[in-house]
C-alpha cells in the first residue's frame, strides 16, 4: 500500500470535485510456474498491446498498467513468460558481443597465419643449410688439390657436423637429407674409387 491521490473529476461522481487523497495497491496478476511460457507470453502482449481498449472498459483497473518497471523491486520472480515478453527487443549474445567475437576470430587467425609463416620460415631456413651441405660435398669432390684421406675426413665430419645438426633440431630428417646422405654416400665411393 502506498499513499495516492485521485484528481478532482476523475469520475463522473458527486463528490469528486476536490482532489482526494487515498491509499492505492498495485493489482497483480499471478500465475503458476507450470503455465506455459508461451500463455503468459501472449497474455502480457495482449494486455499492453490492447491496454487502450481495456483501460476504456475499466480505467481504474489497466490505467497503470505499462512496461517501465524494474523486475528487481519485485518481491516475487516473474513468470518466464512475461520475461521473455518484457526482454524481446534486447540483443541476443551474438548481437550483445558480436565485435568481440570478431576480434578473437581476427586475432586467431592472425596467429595462425604468423605461426604458419614461421613454420615455413623455419623449414626454408633448414632446407637453405641442407643446400650449403650439398655445395660444400660438391666441392670436396671436385677439390683434386688435396688428397683422397683428407678429402674422406672432410666428408666425415661434414656428416657429423649435419648430424649434429639435426639433433639440434636446426636440419630436418626429411627428403632433402636423405639426399644429403645418399650424396655423401656416393662422394665417398667415387673417392674410394680414385
Amino acid at each position: 500500500m502506498k499513499p495516492k491521490t485521485i484528481p478532482a473529476l476523475t469520475y463522473d461522481l458527486p463528490g469528486n470535485e476536490t482532489d482526494i487523497a487515498t491509499v492505492a495497491v498495485d493489482t497483480l496478476l499471478i500465475a503458476r510456474k507450470d503455465v506455459s511460457e508461451a500463455s503468459i507470453y501472449e497474455l502480457t502482449r495482449t494486455f499492453l498491446e490492447q491496454k487502450p481498449r481495456f483501460t476504456a472498459i475499466a480505467p481504474h483497473l489497466f490505467a497503470g498498467i505499462n512496461e517501465s518497471f524494474d523486475p528487481l523491486d519485485l518481491s516475487f520472480p516473474l513468470h518466464r513468460g512475461a520475461r521473455a515478453y518484457f526482454e524481446r527487443d534486447n540483443p541476443g549474445f551474438i548481437e550483445r558481443y558480436a565485435e568481440t567475437i570478431n576480434m578473437l576470430v581476427y586475432v586467431s587467425f592472425l596467429l595462425i597465419s604468423a605461426s604458419l609463416a614461421f613454420a615455413r620460415w623455419r623449414e626454408r631456413t633448414k632446407k637453405d643449410r641442407i643446400d650449403v651441405f650439398y655445395t660444400r660435398i660438391m666441392d670436396i669432390r671436385q677439390d683434386a688439390s688435396r688428397s683422397v684421406t683428407e678429402r674422406l675426413g672432410e666428408l666425415d665430419a661434414l656428416e657429423q657436423e649435419a648430424f649434429d645438426l639435426l639433433v639440434k633440431e636446426r636440419l630436418s630428417a626429411n627428403e632433402s637429407f636423405r639426399i644429403f646422405t645418399d650424396l655423401l654416400a656416393t662422394a665417398r665411393s667415387e673417392l674410394n674409387r680414385d
